[in-house]
């Protein structure tokens, strides 16, 4: 599911308090033609000094598409704008054009504030960023052809591991102090001025999330994937289902996903509790708004997010999007004895920080912040950790893998 970011969001490094975890609140991945245009826009006014004939061709279309009605022609012009910019120079010789952008015109941390407060055009910055360094390499066309082959065959973690060459990743660590660490010490070092700060450096600042990523997150990106579905993190999934089955002596336990996308992880579910014997015990159903306009690959119920958990036993929802809650109407429901979510908890960009996960420093004034929305409303919040510690999703890193997390709201 495509999450989109509010608004208001300033990335954490750039926040002198730095009150926020800085491995929360990644940007969404929203390509867009409007994004093209503004870093275009930005690196043709910065480079002046040194026009080329490139940069002063990507200036005329720019002032061609925004006299251009709305439709076909504008963001084809403002595309255009960017491939005579930078498609065809060097890596090095593009970054150098965007990096000017970013800090123009005075070289200071207060010239990335205009990038990190917009969340399109740091989800673009950071997936042209990866393309350009990973898409191309020899790991990612495997990678790539693999999968491409065998679309229905889940890897297992270590599978996922050997295809993207995660062993130096320390996936066991589930404290991202070092990387708040990092981060301290890179805004240290330019707090005077960012003349000194590579443009990896700069995008990191501007909450792009980019250092001490590899192909495996550029595939993401470029796939959609929020988290990489693997065969032991289907399999634990669908025997906690079973057991929730078995614990409340239902002869058929209904399961619906809400926000489904294309369904896949339901498909997957279906399957490994087809392995399990428990194909009868336990009924799963893909749900979507559709809201997403996702092509489902397998099947999927059209339903609101509130509605499709009616006459459910458990919901399930992947990555919810930033800043907003299903979880409360869910909790009505008689029926329904628990919910389970994946994604960036607590102060991440899945759900809502209070409403969903009764993170007291996101509580509205005047709410009791020692009893959380879920407790007052009689389920108690449980961190399946053994399947939190089968994920990878597309915001991890070298240094912490452990954004996305699993856990389950149970009725008491």
């Amino acid at each position: 599911m495509i999450l989109p970011c509010s608004p208001n969001f300033l990335p954490r490094a750039l926040d002198p308090q730095l009150r926020e975890p800085a491995h929360r609140r990644r940007a969404r991945s929203i390509h867009s033609f409007e994004s093209q245009r503004i870093v275009a826009a930005r690196a043709g006014a910065s480079a002046c000094n040194a026009p080329s004939p490139a940069l002063m061709a990507d200036g005329a279309l720019l002032r061609l598409a925004r006299l251009a009605p709305k439709g076909v022609a504008r963001p084809y012009l403002c595309e255009m704008a960017r491939s005579i910019a930078l498609a065809d120079r060097a890596p090095a010789d593009a970054e150098r054009i965007l990096r000017r952008s970013l800090v123009a015109p005075s070289e200071t941390v207060d010239d990335l504030r205009v990038v990190a407060e917009c969340t399109r055009l740091r989800s673009w910055l950071r997936k042209d960023h990866m393309d350009r360094r990973y898409r191309g390499s020899r790991t990612y066309v495997a990678a790539a052809q693999r999968f491409r082959a065998h679309p229905e065959s889940l890897p297992t973690l270590q599978e996922l591991r050997q295809i993207f060459r995660l062993q130096e990743w320390d996936l066991a660590n589930d404290d991202a102090a070092a990387e708040d660490a990092r981060l301290r010490e890179l805004q240290a070092t330019v707090a005077a001025s960012t003349a000194a700060a590579s443009y990896e450096d700069l995008l990191e600042l501007a909450g792009c999330s980019v250092v001490g990523r590899n192909e495996f997150n550029s595939y993401c990106e470029n796939h959609e994937i929020y988290d990489f579905w693997t065969k032991d993190y289907v399999d634990g999934l669908a025997a906690h289902l079973a057991a929730a089955r078995d614990e409340r002596g239902l002869e058929v336990l209904e399961v619906v996903e809400v926000g489904a996308g294309d369904g896949r992880l339901s498909f997957f579910l279906r399957r490994a509790l087809k392995k399990l014997g428990a194909e009868r015990a336990v009924n799963v159903v893909a749900t979507d708004s559709g809201q997403w306009r996702f092509a489902p690959r397998h099947e999927v119920k059209a339903a609101s997010a509130e509605a499709a958990a009616d006459g459910a036993h458990v919901a399930l929802v992947a990555w919810m999007p930033m800043g907003v809650d299903w979880t409360s109407s869910w909790r009505v429901l008689p029926q329904l004895s628990e919910y389970v979510v994946v994604g960036e908890a607590w102060n991440g960009c899945c759900g809502h920080n209070w409403d969903t996960w009764g993170n007291p420093a996101y509580a509205p004034a005047g709410a009791d912040v020692e009893a959380p929305p879920y407790e007052a409303d009689g389920f108690a919040k449980r961190e399946l950790a053994d399947l939190s510690r089968a994920q990878l999703s597309r915001y991890d890193c070298a240094a912490y893998a452990g954004n996305s997390r699993t856990f389950s709201f149970k009725r008491r």
